[in-house]
């Protein structure tokens, strides 16, 4: 059986912030994992290099969590939070979620592949549209061959709205 494990990169851990599933989802808990991390601010300002130090440390604490859920032999972490307190120039920065092994969810990636492509499809017809106000200066023949490519276009984006409605409909099953 195939697990859906990450957008990225298919061995990673994923992260997710959903505490609730729904009935078709099975969850095999791991634990609960946590990281933390003090860091001095001192004169950390808001300049880019000081937010690439900061993102810096909230990456570290990702990829200490997805270590401790791979220890429980575990590819999802849910209920998933980060937080931080500071006080004077000291920062706790603290990660938690669950270790577990979820099972039903559906693929992001084939809606995310599809949303884009669907994007590229309606901009590229945008740019049809826009140049098609200036068909008057073109000879007919091209625009005959214009409207042809138009309208297999439009068949092929149908056909895939067909395509993306049932992939959908199968996703919910």
């Amino acid at each position: 059986m195939q697990t859906n494990r990450s957008i990225h990169d298919p061995s990673e851990v994923a992260l997710l912030t959903l505490s609730s599933f729904g009935p078709s989802v099975r969850i095999r808990i791991g634990g609960l994992v946590t990281a933390r991390s003090v860091k001095y601010l001192g004169k950390l300002a808001s300049k880019l290099s000081d937010q690439e130090t900061r993102d810096g440390w909230w990456s570290e604490l990702r990829d200490e969590i997805r270590s401790h859920a791979r220890t429980l032999c575990c590819w999802h972490v849910v209920g998933y939070t980060e937080s931080s307190t500071i006080h004077d120039d000291v920062c706790v920065l603290s990660i938690t979620g669950t270790a577990a092994t979820v099972r039903g969810l559906p693929d992001l990636t084939k809606d995310y592949r599809l949303r884009r492509h669907w994007e590229m499809q309606r901009m590229s017809m945008q740019m049809t549209h826009a140049s098609s106000s200036s068909t008057a200066l073109r000879a007919p023949a091209q625009q005959e061959a214009e409207n042809e490519t138009s309208a297999s276009e439009a068949e092929e984006s149908a056909s895939r709205q067909q395509v993306r409605a049932s992939l959908l409909a199968k996703s919910k099953c």
